[in-house]
């Protein structure tokens, strides 16, 4: 026999008039419609609006981006590479050491490490697009930093494309040094040897 509860928690058989409505409604599939109706618009405020953008998750695509790129994150870790999470994606970044002094020509130990990177990339972050920006520091006039920060981001781009990155997913470009990460001379403008390689840079930006 059905059952109900009363309003002093006491379990005792249902009335017929309470069973028989509970068999309508169930029969019914225009009330159950109109009880899906009501949840929807508990749940926006008013049947028939969007519902808010944290019930949609967009609130949390940060965290959603942020769970993509762990795995990223910790591939290149686990393979001494300098690499951390930005607005814009995955930063790796290469200290000049890679490079021969005043040159846009990579180390052979360099090399070795971009074809770790690739492979790192093509396994974690296939199909996104790359960004190689090229970095230096104030010292020296600023069109040959300038000139010599594009060739060294374009020597990093090349390497990607030969370890299998897609050309059409990749791009290079230099800054220079309009981008520093540290001052080049101290407050009372004596030189800055830790800043400046601090500057002397290119990043690798794996793009959300």
């Amino acid at each position: 026999m059905p059952t109900q509860v009363n309003e002093h928690g006491v379990v005792e058989p249902a009335s017929k008039t309470t069973f028989s409505r509970l068999l309508e409604r169930l029969s019914n599939p225009d009330s159950v419609a109109e009880d899906g109706a009501s949840a929807a618009a508990a749940g926006t405020g008013q049947a028939g609006q969007a519902p808010d953008a944290s019930a949609v998750g967009v609130q949390d695509v940060p965290a959603r981006i942020s769970r993509r790129n762990h795995p990223l994150i910790v591939a290149l870790q686990a393979g001494h590479v300098d690499a951390s999470e930005s607005e814009r994606g995955v930063v790796v970044t290469l200290r000049d050491v890679v490079f021969e002094f005043g040159s846009d020509e990579m180390t052979f130990g360099a090399r070795r490490k971009m074809r770790r990177i690739s492979e790192i990339i093509d396994r974690e972050a296939k199909g996104r697009g790359i960004s190689v920006e090229g970095h230096t520091d104030a010292i020296g006039p600023s069109d040959y930093n300038q000139a010599l920060s594009e060739r060294r981001a374009a020597a990093v781009a090349s390497q990607l494309l030969l370890n299998g990155v897609p050309e059409a997913l990749t791009s290079s470009s230099g800054y220079g040094e309009l981008r520093p990460t540290a001052p080049n001379t101290f407050d009372d403008g004596s030189d800055n040897p830790a800043g400046r390689a601090r500057n002397r840079r290119v990043e690798i930006v794996i793009q959300n």
